[in-house]
């Protein structure tokens, strides 16, 4: 037995997924957009996809990752440089 299908929105005024259970109804019984009120439409397979794409976190640039090493050796080094000064004025 399948797993039921639930109907997922698409607003073309926000360009966003729409949850079913975020999804306004008017007097007339047809699905508006909680944001903007448009009126939304089943989204495609596509768009969907599309969507998950989008909402994936970015990677840190590889500049970035060479900073924060630089700045633990840096650490690491200055902190054996202060521990020996201590073990010479003791």
């Amino acid at each position: 037995m399948p797993p039921e299908q639930t109907t997922v929105f698409w607003c073309g005024s926000c360009n966003r997924l729409v949850a079913p259970d975020a999804v306004a109804v008017d007097r007339k019984g047809r699905a508006r957009c909680p944001i903007c009120r448009h009126e939304l439409r089943s989204s495609t397979q596509e768009e969907r996809e599309a969507s998950i794409a989008v909402d994936e976190r970015p990677k840190a640039p590889w500049h970035f990752k060479l900073l924060l090493v630089a700045t633990v050796i840096y650490l690491i080094y200055r902190t054996i440089w202060i521990v020996q000064r201590l073990g010479h004025h003791g």
